[in-house]
């Protein structure tokens, strides 16, 4: 009879698998990240804590009936502990709110991966549930049941284990990309940090405008298939610049990037919390982002981040041209501050290695620290400032990063939906606060906050709430991620304040918040739109 309990596990443990293997397909499939996803679904929603004990708990008691001889309603009732597994976490959805599992050939493999791994641990357990003693039956169950409940951690181990064969197999895309580069020989401009890199591509792409054939790598292309992928699609003869993002969440990637495409200029442009839950320090951010300097004659560095200082020095001692940049009195190269005795707002001034270019208006969306990194990069590319500055009031807004527009009721609406960092978020709310009171309406912030923040993530959350409470915004947190720490500002902003406050809404998911929004903001109103999460989050 246990040998039928071990099946039925099994079938309802496949029956759950597409779930996990989704949450593994957005998460890059990276070992790890899918027991990760879970562990936040369990710490964040309290139902899930009580679901998940007594999914264990009925489990238990199954397997103590089997042991004792309870065989049948035992197994009965491990069964319906892992079929009611299934729908653990609460909340998660089954097919994808926003995007759906897709069956790529990676996906497949992956999907075979997990059913073999699944597989050998069930003939384990029906071994065991097949054996005499009722007490060996009732580990048979167990395990099987574990293996079941346990499904995140089996295929986190599915992923680790599929990737070295994913590494083989993108090898031949890898060359390819290699043989193609090294036939047309660009010259290779390559950008990281912790934010600010796609922004800052665009900037120094349309800066070159038509005085050196450009080819940026698209969108958030930024890892090892990233960029061979941009590079077999996209160079051609005749490329004069390459404009390669490179990403990375710990050491080595950036530097297995840089021997594949070697950078002859490389820029940071910025050092901040992004990724801190996996890079363990800013520390280990910095040396991990420095990778890109090492093969560069030319490096652009943004000295708005502190670390980047001892850099720069750095770098100099190393015999490189170095371009100290950003807003501030440090940046001696490249300097772009707000201009002063200027009413038009948005409007620049540019100063060049001491020399004033003069002030140029720039759209809002424009931050002023990801240009002045771009001026440098196409400055260092002997591009003359005649051919750039008359681009820089045309910058293109770069999508869902402080993209502002106005809906046909007449309220402005901020989209600064892509990837949130504590910095950046500050700085879309001064915006929005900006435009809020040139219109004299009402801001209105929709956001889940900010993750893989480490142990920093809980207080840049709350200290985000507590700015846009104390600025008399309204909030609207939305779903469970960063819940505690937004009603953790609500209780300090009220305690501390004197009244003139904003209010604060808890939401369950974004529908739910714009449809508030639609309903009662009014013309001059603004609506900030700050981060967005996968639906996988809770």
């Amino acid at each position: 009879m246990s040998a039928l309990h071990v099946g039925l596990i099994f079938l309802v443990t496949l029956l759950a698998a597409p779930r996990w293997l989704r949450v593994a397909q957005r998460e890059h499939y990276e070992a790890g990240r899918v027991t990760a996803i879970a562990a936040r679904w369990l710490r964040v929603v309290p139902v899930n804590q009580r679901f998940g004990a007594a999914l264990l708990g009925v489990l238990a008691l199954g397997v103590l009936l089997v042991a004792v001889g309870g065989v049948a309603v035992g197994g009965a009732l491990a069964v319906l502990a892992v079929l009611a597994s299934a729908f653990w976490p609460w909340g998660l959805a089954w097919r994808g709110k926003e995007k759906k599992l897709a069956f790529t050939p990676r996906a497949r493999r992956l999907a075979l991966a997990g059913l073999s791994l699944v597989l050998v641990l069930d003939a384990v357990a029906l071994g065991l549930a097949l054996a005499s003693p009722v007490w060996v039956q009732a580990l048979g169950v167990l395990l099987a049941g574990l293996v079941a409940l346990g499904s995140p951690v089996v295929t986190d181990a599915a992923c680790a284990l599929a990737t070295p064969v994913e590494k083989r197999l993108s090898a031949q895309w890898v060359t390819l990309a290699q043989k193609r580069f090294q036939e047309i020989h660009p010259t290779v401009v390559a950008i990281t940090g912790s934010y600010g890199k796609t922004s800052t591509k665009n900037y120094a792409a349309h800066l070159i405008g038509p005085y050196k054939a450009t080819v940026p790598s698209p969108a958030s292309f930024n890892n090892l298939m990233g960029l061979s992928k941009a590079v077999n699609d996209r160079l051609t003869p005749g490329t004069d610049v390459f404009i390669a993002e490179m990403g990375t969440y710990g050491p080595g990637e950036i530097a297995a990037l840089c021997e594949l495409f070697p950078p002859d200029v490389s820029a940071i442009t910025a050092i901040g919390d992004v990724h801190l839950e996996r890079m363990g320090s800013r520390a280990n951010i910095v040396k991990a982002k420095s990778e890109i300097l090492v093969p560069a004659r030319t490096v652009v560095l943004n000295l708005d981040s502190p670390e980047l200082r001892a850099v720069a020095d750095s770098q100099v001692s190393a015999g490189k041209e170095v371009w100290r940049v950003g807003t501030g009195p440090e940046a001696t190269d490249v300097q772009v501050r707000p201009a002063s005795g200027v009413e038009t707002p948005g409007t620049v001034t540019v100063v060049v290695r001491g020399e004033d270019l003069g002030s140029w208006p720039v759209a809002p969306t424009v931050h002023p620290t990801n240009l002045a990194v771009a001026i440098a990069l196409v400055s260092s590319l002997g591009v003359p400032p005649a051919i750039w500055l008359k681009r820089i009031g045309s910058i293109p807004e770069v999508p869902h990063r402080r993209e502002v527009s106005t809906s046909p009721a007449g309220v402005t609406v901020i989209d600064d939906t892509y990837n949130a960092n504590p910095d950046g978020a500050l700085s879309a709310l001064e915006l929005g606060l900006r435009l809020a009171d040139e219109q004299r309406g009402r801001l209105w912030v929709v956001t889940p906050g900010m993750i893989e923040l480490g142990d920093r993530e809980f207080e840049e959350n709350q200290r985000l709430g507590e700015q846009v409470l104390a600025r008399g915004a309204s909030l609207m947190v939305v779903g469970y991620t960063n819940r505690a720490a937004f009603e953790a500002a609500v209780k300090r902003v009220v305690a501390e304040a004197d009244g003139g406050l904003g209010r604060a809404e808890f939401l369950p998911d974004r529908p739910s918040a714009v449809k508030k929004v639609h309903e009662q903001a009014r013309r001059g109103d603004v609506v900030l739109f700050e981060n967005d999460l996968p639906d996988h989050y809770p």
